[in-house]
Order: C-alpha cells, then structure tokens, then sequence
C-alpha cells in the first residue's frame, strides 16, 4: 500500500512523467508515457530512430533506487514480440523454445517503425511486456506490496 504519492520528474518533451509512490516499507516509481505515433513532427534527428532513448536511461536510474512501472501509450505495433532480455537470461532459449509463461500473445499481428525500438528499449531496461493482462514472468516481483 502507496501512503504518498509525488511527482518526482517530467520530460522536457512531455513524453513521460515519473511519480513517487512511498509505502511503508518502500518506495517505487511510476512512469506515465505518452509517445507520438511514428512520423509525428515532434521527432527531428535521432529521435526519429531512438524515441525512448530518454526514457531509457531515466528508468535505467530510477531501477537502481526501487521498482519501476510503467504505463501509457508507447505506440509502438510489436505484434506478439517479448523483448530479448528474456531469452537472455541465461537459459539460452531460441525464440522457438521459449517456455509458454515466458511467451505472450498479442491480437495485433502488425508491426510498425517504433517496434525495433520499443524492443531494444524493454530489452535495454531489463523490462517484461504485460499488455496481454497475463502475468509473464516474476509475478511475485509484479505484485508485491511494498
């Protein structure tokens, strides 16, 4: 249970905003997004390939100081993709092994120009995608109180 909640920081660019969440025996950090559609003019030079690349050295930060969630609108298409990291944990899985609570499934079959992006950056920040309402992986870690 959250006895405060904060805002600790917002995005010169207005694609995020961080909010503290304090509880009694600790803190976490949530981050609410919004992310133009790719093409959009607010993306001039590296942004236009690298759009979470603030966004990923913020959450990069905040991960070492508590947990950090995140939630809004990325719109990034990445069809039923889960970032490397979990095929990088050490088990050694190609995409084709990967154990079902490790998978995720996803309506959208289309993928667009953030997609190699959003996947780098979940990778990158050591992120799980939970957009399916399922549980993938460290469900006790995702619900813990604090």
């Amino acid at each position: 249970m959250f006895t405060e909640v904060s805002e600790e920081k917002k995005d010169e660019q207005n694609q995020f905003i961080i909010l503290r969440l304090k509880g009694r025996t600790g803190q976490a950090f949530l981050f609410i997004t919004y992310f133009a559609p790719a093409g959009a003019p607010v993306y001039v030079g590296t942004d236009a390939e690298d759009p979470f690349g603030v966004l990923t050295r913020e959450v990069t930060r905040y991960k070492e100081v508590g947990p950090v969630f995140l939630v809004g609108d990325f719109n990034s298409r990445i069809s039923a993709a889960q970032g490397e990291v979990l095929q990088d944990n050490g088990a050694g899985w190609s995409d084709d092994t990967v154990p079902a609570q490790w998978t995720r499934t996803s309506e959208d079959v289309e993928t667009n120009r953030f997609a190699d992006a959003f996947l780098r950056f979940v990778s990158v920040a050591g992120l799980t995608i939970l957009n399916d309402g399922t549980c993938i992986i460290n469900c006790q870690d995702v619900t813990r109180k604090l």
